[in-house]
């Protein structure tokens, strides 16, 4: 299997290899964006559930400062926003990996067919 990657590699243009390491940042980021997601799904629920006892964590005392928050009640809608934000965030991030994974793959795919053509006829 390693060959047959390392032979894909040698027939590709610079231009693709170069749209494959960006695609590769791509994904890195899109894994990024999904652990973001997930991650901000426990504090959501918790501020639904019991936002006295989130309010009184001291870690969070400097950003509701910050945020100018004084009651446990107005922590909901910032949390709200903020994993609406994050939902969002990785489902455009899905979206735009699914595009450009089928874009280049479509391209790839096109320069092999133009190479296999080119070859037959000469």
């Amino acid at each position: 299997m390693l060959q047959l990657a390392q032979g894909f590699w040698t027939h590709l243009a610079a231009r693709r290899k170069r749209q494959l390491v960006v695609l590769l940042v791509l994904m890195v980021l899109a894994s990024f964006a999904e652990v973001l997601s997930l991650g901000a799904v426990l504090p959501f629920l918790g501020v639904l559930t019991q936002p006295e006892k989130v309010f009184s964590y001291p870690a969070i005392q400097p950003v509701l400062a910050w945020l100018r928050i004084t009651r446990p009640e107005a922590l909901l809608l910032p949390i709200t926003v903020t994993f609406i934000a994050a939902a969002l965030l990785a489902g455009g991030m899905r979206l735009l990996l699914l595009y450009a994974q089928a874009k280049l793959s479509h391209a790839v795919g096109a320069d092999f067919s133009y190479q296999i053509y080119k070859r037959t006829l000469y």
